[in-house]
């Protein structure tokens, strides 16, 4: 079988982070990369005999033959980026946030219809983690009876790189997608309702808002409670946050990577530990892959994933007219 030919926009963090994860995959050539800076070295992966550093993500997708793009460039770029890979023959695999309005999502959904032979894939990555899987069974196997309270804490202190420190809501920008995509993951219901506010502590180094409350309700009457700041001070929580689920016939915690059924933590059986990044990207990396062989439909496909993000833009909106909102279906 022929290696799959990847080329990867973007050599920020993220792109140099997807270079370390595909080394250890087998059957990948790296076909180009773009923009930024090639931390790693390129050459520890099977390299395509006409591989290239391009100095932008629109002459790579000109002039690179590949079969499949790896997308990490700022938010705002994403729409184009989608597109003209699309029409170049190219699967996606894209970083979240998808998009950031909803004329760019509707721009991606219509790029995608046109190109329906081709997988265009969100890398939501935190629903991978063992405990999120876990997690879900335990929920969906009835042990707690209906649930229909759960609550969510995230709290993590500042860090200023990357750019954060000239976001105006660092947690609302950056974070809070992966905590939207796993309540709909773990709890297989779609948000219809969202309330939520927004807050700064007198302390943060942020100029923006790292602070934010949501209330969130689900099809099946659920209320979810999220209380997140990025300007915490003492006992931090992991990037994933706590969880805990109420229900009819008991409580199932998730704090850092343990899962605990009514207290007991062996009743969960979670032994793994939350991976690290590079293991995160190599199991969103399979699952593309085996979309893109024909063998499964990808759970983070767009046409799932816009209901993620069409829950982010309801906690937007919301946060602007500070009444609440419904989400788009």
């Amino acid at each position: 079988m022929n290696p799959m030919k990847v080329l990867v926009l973007g050599m920020g963090r993220w792109g140099n982070r997807w270079l370390e994860a595909l080394e250890d995959i087998p059957g990948v050539a790296l076909a180009g990369t773009a923009g930024g800076t090639v931390r790693v070295a390129a050459d520890r992966l099977p390299r395509t005999g006409s591989y290239c550093h391009y100095r932008s993500f629109t002459e790579a997708l000109d002039r690179c033959p590949a079969d499949a793009v790896i997308i990490t460039l700022p938010v705002r770029l994403h729409t184009e980026a989608i597109t003209r890979a699309l029409e170049s023959g190219m699967h996606v695999l894209v970083e979240k946030p998808l998009v950031g309005t909803r004329q760019d999502l509707a721009a991606v959904l219509a790029a995608r219809s046109q190109r329906p032979d081709m997988q265009v894939v969100v890398s939501q990555n935190y629903r991978y983690r063992p405990w999120a899987r876990r997690a879900r069974q335990q929920i969906s196997s009835g042990i707690l009876g209906d649930v229909r309270h759960i609550s969510i804490r995230f709290s993590k202190a500042e860090i200023l790189e990357g750019g954060r420190d000239k976001l105006q809501a660092p947690l609302l920008e950056d974070m809070f997608i992966h905590h939207l995509d796993l309540v709909r993951y773990l709890t297989g219901s779609e948000a219809v309702e969202v309330f939520a506010i927004q807050h700064r502590p007198p302390w943060s180094r942020y100029p923006g808002m790292p602070g934010l409350e949501a209330l969130i309700t689900l099809a099946d009457g659920t209320v979810v409670n999220y209380s997140g700041t990025w300007a915490g001070r003492g006992p931090e929580t992991s990037w994933d946050g706590e969880f805990v689920f109420h229900g009819e016939q008991g409580v199932l915690e998730v704090a850092e990577d343990k899962v605990a059924l009514n207290g007991d933590p062996t009743a969960a059986l979670v032994p793994q530990r939350i991976p690290n990044e590079t293991n995160d990207l190599r199991v969103v990396f399979q699952s593309f892959r085996q979309a893109v062989d024909g063998d499964e439909i990808p759970e983070t496909d767009v046409s799932d994933n816009r209901r993620t993000v069409e829950l982010l833009f309801a906690v937007e909106e919301s946060l602007k007219s500070h009444r609440p909102v419904p989400v788009r279906a």
